[in-house]
């Protein structure tokens, strides 16, 4: 019976650690990867309660944004959301639309998005760009292996861009 003990007590313990290191990220987290992952010009702000917003610099030279949200200062965040904007050269409006739904109906990771120029009352796109999104609430962390799969996704994203 002491064997069976130890057994179930080094189980529990297991499991325990399990759940704490797969619990939702806080920013500080978040930013100590981004760190750890080769991150630069790291800039953190709370854009609004509940919500932090992480600029960094990749070493593969991409600007990204990491936002935060549904954070609570001692459960961490809720989701997790990447993105990277780019501007387009002289590419039609329609044309960016139209690479956009392709590139969302084509690939599984990341969405593409296209932004508009508010001010031509939105007949122009700014931007061209694309984002992946965790949710953190259940067994989900953010690791270094996000950061990569996202580094894929804009890659990818780049590719389809330049060769359509």
């Amino acid at each position: 019976h002491i064997m069976k003990r130890f057994s179930t007590l080094a189980t529990a313990s297991a499991l325990t650690a399990m759940a704490a290191a797969a619990a939702p990220v806080t920013p500080d987290q978040a930013e100590t990867l981004l760190v750890e992952y080769g991150a630069t010009d790291i800039d953190v702000q709370a854009a609004k309660p509940g919500t932090v917003t992480i600029a960094a610099t990749l070493d593969s030279g991409y600007d990204i944004i990491l936002r935060l949200g549904g954070c609570e200062e001692v459960d961490g965040c809720g989701y997790a959301l990447f993105f990277v904007n780019f501007t387009p050269e002289s590419t039609s409006t329609d044309d960016m639309i139209y690479k956009t739904i392709m590139y969302n109906d084509s690939f599984p990771f990341g969405r593409a998005f296209a932004i508009f120029d508010e001010a031509e009352e939105q007949t122009s796109v700014t931007a061209v760009g694309v984002d992946y999104t965790l949710d953190l609430t259940e067994e989900t962390t953010l690791d270094a292996g996000d950061i990569a799969t996202f580094e894929t996704i804009i890659e990818t994203y780049i590719g389809y861009w330049t060769s359509n």
